[in-house]
């Protein structure tokens, strides 16, 4: 659009061209866009369409108990009330330091879980490269004889080729075998052997160490479950019992122990005669 608010002429084919790409890739991001906004509609509707409906019901439930608190909250202006809720403070104070509690022992199952997971797919690939290692050894002399077929192979086709005098074909092929020679030269070395040895070695190390650290992994989750396991009945069995548990506290604030009566005092001094 220019200044004037209008869309600028066209006046070639070329203007037309730029004018019809710039629609259409504006009508492919609006697309886009669409699509993503659709989504979300059809994912929130259903969740949504009850919403203004709870929440007017909210606002009826809030104003209902609100009035409940201020016609009983005078009734139970007393030192006994405060008793109670001096006793209710204390034992919600134990109750969210056992939710606490629960929920540490929950992480720490989890990160035991996890890492047991990790340790498991670790292993797996451990064993995969040692797999690797003892195929690479077992197959060792196939691969050999396969590498000296193709050395066998470029030779004749480079014989050929220079007795026919086809400098293509024999620059390209002898190139061709110099490459596959060198290869096949290190291959046939007893120090290529030793070196898949040390490959098989090496994954054998790494396979009993990550067979350690898997075991090690899953020994960590029983204890921790049952921790969590423990924490969370505690936790539900406080809950449960909150009422419970306040009563004999609010029963010791109101009725403290009483002193024990002293023991009359006697005068030991001698009597007079």
């Amino acid at each position: 659009m220019n200044e004037t608010g209008t869309s600028p002429a066209i006046g070639n084919i070329d203007d037309l061209e730029k004018k019809s790409r710039a629609a259409a890739e504006e009508l492919n991001r609006a697309n886009r866009h669409n699509a993503v906004w659709e989504k979300a509609a059809k994912a929130l509707k259903p969740g949504l369409a009850d919403l203004s409906k709870t929440r007017d019901e909210a606002k009826k439930e809030s104003k209902q108990a609100d009035k409940l608190l201020k016609s009983l909250e005078d009734n139970y202006d007393s030192d006994a009330s405060d008793g109670v809720r001096k006793a209710r403070e204390a034992v919600d104070k134990e109750i969210e330091a056992s939710l606490e509690k629960m929920s540490k022992e929950e992480r720490d199952l989890n990160k035991a879980k996890e890492a047991a997971a990790a340790a498991k797919k670790s292993l797996e690939e451990s064993t995969a490269n040692f797999d690797k290692g003892q195929k690479d050894l077992l197959g060792l002399s196939k691969a050999i004889q396969d590498q000296q077929k193709q050395i066998v192979a470029l030779e004749a086709e480079v014989k050929d080729a220079d007795a026919k005098h086809l400098l293509v074909e024999a620059v390209v092929k002898l190139e061709d075998l110099k490459s596959k020679l060198g290869a096949f030269n290190e291959m046939v070395k007893a120090e290529y052997e030793a070196k898949l040895w040390q490959n098989l070695n090496s994954a054998a190390d790494d396979l009993l160490q990550k067979t350690d650290s898997l075991a090690e992994a899953e020994a960590k989750v029983a204890p921790a479950e049952a921790s969590y396991k423990t924490a969370k009945t505690e936790y539900e069995n406080a809950v449960k019992n909150r009422i419970e548990t306040i009563k004999p506290l609010v029963a010791d604030e109101q009725n403290p122990a009483k002193e024990a009566p002293s023991k009359p005092s006697y005068d030991a001094s001698p009597s007079m005669g």
